[in-house]
């Protein structure tokens, strides 16, 4: 698509349905990888960001092929006026030391998601030098096509875990950062840490509330490490969004009764087999 064309068609989608849902519904300009899109088209979409007051996000610097330029794809996205306040970069696992300079210097953010990157084996995000240099750091769960299961809550054990490797400290990332990384920082990420985030007055009361009457989070002394370490997600009980209370006892609200597992799973083998894909299945 041509870029002025693909620019039209985001912008009647910002303006027909950014802020829908009671206000839940955003939308963002996203040219989807940094070495894709055009020079004109990125500072077009961060230019967009601007005009309505959102965010805009790319994927950049996930896999080594990415980087098999002459420059890097964050040098690249700062020659095209794509880095500010507005811009969300997705991994940002390929970056150097310059580059981690040049997103502190824009204050550009990061979504880090480690789970995918451990499945795609992509390598390990630089988180710890980031949050040295300043970088808002948000965690995030990417796409259940490479996650697997898009749990946040299991994903900040990985992020934990992973790092210290990666890092070879046990004292890199702990759990009060990452917690943060999942809540306040996340916010920030997005631009939304004025309304989002935090459980403060005047603040949109989005809760997440978990069940601690179990067995494995049983003796706890310190909540952030119970809640990266020890908690998986099977525990939260209820969740508010905007005072809205759409998890109660654990059952999501507004989806009628629960499909049978044994049902879907059927329907799963059948929709392989109809696909002809029943072959690279084992």
């Amino acid at each position: 698509m041509e870029t002025e064309a693909a620019l039209d068609a985001v912008e009647g989608l910002i303006e027909q349905y950014h802020g829908t849902a009671d206000g839940r519904q955003s939308v963002w300009p996203g040219p989807f990888l940094a070495w894709g899109v055009s020079p004109e088209g990125l500072a077009g979409a961060y230019e967009l960001a601007e005009k309505y007051d959102v965010m805009t996000t790319t994927h950049t610097a996930e896999s080594p092929v990415q980087e098999r330029h002459l420059a890097s794809s964050v040098e690249y996205l700062e020659s095209a006026d794509y880095l500010g306040e507005r811009t969300l970069l997705g991994h940002c696992v390929q970056v150097s030391e310059a580059d981690i300079r040049r997103l502190a210097a824009t204050d550009t953010k990061v979504a880090h998601n480690i789970a995918t990157n451990c499945s795609l084996a992509t390598g390990v995000a630089p988180v710890s030098a980031m949050h040295a240099a300043g970088v808002t750091v948000g965690l995030g769960t990417d796409n259940i096509a490479h996650n697997d299961t898009a749990n946040l809550i299991a994903d900040m054990r990985v992020a934990a875990l992973v790092h210290k490797v990666a890092d070879r400290d046990p004292g890199v990332v702990p759990a009060e950062r990452v917690l943060a990384m999942s809540t306040i920082d996340a916010a920030r990420a997005i631009g939304r840490d004025e309304s989002l985030g935090s459980l403060e007055a005047g603040k949109l009361a989005d809760i997440v509330m978990l069940d601690l009457d179990h067995p494995h989070l049983t003796p706890y002394t310190d909540v952030p490490s119970l809640l990266v370490y020890q908690a998986t997600g099977t525990e939260v009980s209820t969740v508010l969004c905007n005072g809205d209370v759409v998890v109660e006892d654990g059952e999501c609200r507004g989806l009628g009764d629960r499909p049978d597992p044994a049902s879907i799973q059927e329907r799963s083998r059948s929709l392989v087999e109809r696909s002809g894909l029943d072959t690279l299945v084992h």
